[in-house]
C-alpha cells in the first residue's frame, strides 16, 4: 500500500518570518514567499512541501485548527513521493528536527 505522510504544527510565539528563519537554519533550506503571504519550500530533497502560514483566514473567517486558536502560525509538511521507506525516513527526520524547536507544538501526524 502506498503511504503519504502529513505533519502539522502550531506556533504561538514566533512570526511566520521568525519561524521560517529557525526552520531554515535547522534544515538548511530556503523558504520562498507564496500566495496569501505564506512561506514555502517545494519539491526538495527533504519533502514535497513545507509551508508556514497564518492560522486564521480573515477572508473566510476560519481557523484551521479550532483547538489551537492561541497559535497564530501553522507549519505543515508533506512527504508523498518515492518509496514508502523513503517517505517514512523523510517524515521521521522532519519530526526529529521540528522537535528541537521549542516554539512548535505538534498538532498531528497523518499517514494515509
Amino acid at each position: 500500500m502506498v503511504k503519504k505522510y502529513f505533519l502539522k504544527y502550531a506556533c504561538s510565539t514566533l512570526t511566520k518570518e521568525e519561524l521560517a528563519t529557525t526552520v531554515s537554519e535547522k534544515l538548511g533550506i530556503e523558504f520562498e514567499k507564496g500566495s496569501g503571504g505564506s512561506l514555502g519550500y517545494r519539491f526538495g530533497e527533504l519533502a514535497e512541501s513545507i509551508s508556514i502560514f497564518d492560522h486564521y483566514n480573515a477572508y473566510d473567517d476560519f481557523w484551521a485548527e479550532e483547538n489551537f486558536k492561541h497559535c497564530p502560525v501553522l507549519l505543515t509538511a508533506s512527504c508523498t513521493q518515492g518509496k514508502n521507506v523513503e517517505k517514512a525516513a523523510k517524515a521521521q527526520f522532519l519530526q526529529d528536527k521540528f522537535a528541537t524547536i521549542p516554539e512548535l507544538v505538534e498538532i498531528r501526524v497523518q499517514i494515509l
